[in-house]
């Protein structure tokens, strides 16, 4: 291929449309990485806190801090799972379908 057929194709309206998708998946990508940052940092923190023994574990046993934590590390999994869900792009690659586990 010439220099000049290259660059003909490049200005081409079909290259346009894939440069077009090329970036719109790393923005999916990078607001992927967010939302799993976010929920990892939820979870890092729920255990920090829960190791440190500050509130809401201070003023509890063990067993009964290993239930508040259980607790917590659920809501925050919950609200990860919602949010992944109500993704435009949330769909389940099997059957073209938003997933939901959850029926209450």
């Amino acid at each position: 291929m010439t220099n000049s057929a290259f660059i003909d194709r490049c200005r081409s309206p079909s290259s346009a449309k894939g440069r077009s998708e090329g970036i719109q998946q790393l923005k999916k990508y990078a607001q992927n990485a967010l939302l799993w940052g976010q929920g990892k940092e939820a979870l890092k923190r729920e255990y920090y806190l829960y190791k440190a023994q500050v509130a809401p574990y201070d003023s509890y046993d063990d067993r009964m801090s290993e239930k508040i934590l259980g607790n917590r590390v659920e809501q925050i999994i919950g609200q990860e799972v919602a949010r992944w869900a109500a993704r435009p792009d949330g769909k389940d690659e099997n059957s073209g379908n938003i997933q939901s586990h959850h029926n209450d």
